[in-house]
């Protein structure tokens, strides 16, 4: 689910990049994010203590450059080209997983990342191709 709302995120930023600021579409990503969050409201939320409203705005502000030099990038370079190298929080995600909180990744977490990043691989190979014909 969640490589499949990140492909259209990114198409939606590649096509919205003719006509809109990257600011904006930050803004855009922002409420969304915002939105979906408030949605787990009726779920129950803890209140947090002063350190962890801090270590969770600390983490916003990298979300949002993060987030900002994405779209920056999907403004600048074909889809196809940019996407793979989004694999690399998969990476980051399984270090910082191990290294903090021991978690090691299950089968299934492997299978679906193999399937996601050969996915996006296969794509990159094949579009790379098609450039290349006359």
């Amino acid at each position: 689910g969640v490589a499949l709302v990140g492909a259209v995120r990114d198409v939606m930023t590649r096509r919205m990049s003719t006509t809109e600021t990257s600011v904006s579409m930050l803004c855009y990503t922002t409420i969304g994010v915002a939105l979906s969050g408030l949605a787990t409201w009726p779920f129950g939320w803890a209140v947090l203590e002063t350190r962890e409203v801090a270590l969770l705005a600390l983490a916003a502000c990298f979300l949002g450059a993060a987030q900002f030099l994405g779209i920056e990038c999907f403004r600048y370079a074909q889809a196809a080209v940019a996407a793979p190298f989004k694999y690399s929080e998969i990476l980051w995600a399984v270090l910082f997983g191990a290294i903090l909180w021991g978690h090691l990744p299950d089968a299934w977490i492997v299978a679906g990342s193999a399937l996601v990043v050969g996915s996006g691989l296969y794509i990159l190979h094949r579009e790379t191709r098609r450039r290349r014909r006359p």
